[in-house]
């Protein structure tokens, strides 16, 4: 489904993305890993069009998209959940839904887009005419899960759904990642608790300094004694 060859990014003079090679398979769940600063947000901004690669080319679906609009990739089918969650806060639940549908504009389509939410995330139901704002973090990300793929998308690339979550949310956010797959959506995601992530994930790539310096099954990663030391305390 996804293709990124030989890219590499800069931020002014500074090179953080160094001839990087990843593919994520249709249906599969792809972990990227690494420590902060690695590059990751990078990848996933660059790959969704936010962010312009010096060299290299990314593929979706068979279909170059490197000088690709960033509306356009999300109409083609990739959705964004970044990190920090993102939403609007001054808006309602409601509003940011329908901001994350744009590209579903039929009335009917969107209220059956909301009702598989519903059907993911039961507790936005209740909260449709709350400000985002005045969510509980888990709550938050949920509606930044549910605004990323309420518009139907192939592929979501999710950064840090966990992050600053309780433990007990963490294990739920997890098990929400592995359901949207079940749903038939691909996911890309980063994320730094690496044992959960693993657990769910078919394969898995690990990013330093800007370099893919890992990859390979998920199930094998979890037995890579690098792995082990850098991210597992082992």
């Amino acid at each position: 489904m996804l293709e990124v060859m030989h890219v590499e990014v800069f931020y002014g003079k500074m090179q953080v993305l160094w001839d990087l090679n990843l593919q994520v398979g249709v249906g599969e769940v792809v972990a990227l890993l690494g420590a902060n600063g690695a590059g990751k947000t990078t990848t996933l901004r660059t790959i969704s069009g936010l962010q312009r690669p010096s060299r290299g080319c990314i593929y979706f679906g068979g279909k170059e998209i490197t000088s690709t609009a960033s509306h356009e990739i999300v109409a083609a089918g990739i959705s964004h959940a970044p990190e920090g969650r993102r939403i609007f806060p001054n808006s309602t639940v409601r509003t940011n839904l329908e901001m994350g549908a744009y590209t579903r504009r039929k009335k009917h389509d969107l209220e059956k887009r909301m009702e598989e939410c519903f059907g993911m995330f039961p507790i936005l139901r209740g909260r449709l005419d709350q400000l985002g704002g005045t969510l509980s973090g888990g709550e938050q990300q949920m509606l930044a899960i549910a605004r990323g793929i309420i518009n139907g998308p192939k592929l979501l690339l999710l950064d840090e759904p966990s992050l600053g979550l309780a433990p007990l949310i963490v294990k739920k956010m997890f098990e929400i990642v592995a359901g949207i797959r079940e749903r038939g959506i691909t996911v890309l995601i980063v994320e730094q608790n690496v044992r959960h992530s693993l657990e769910i994930a078919d394969k898995a790539y690990v990013l330093q300094n800007g370099r893919i310096v890992l990859s390979g099954p998920a199930y094998k990663m979890l037995a890579e004694p690098e792995i082990k030391k850098a991210y597992l305390g082992v």
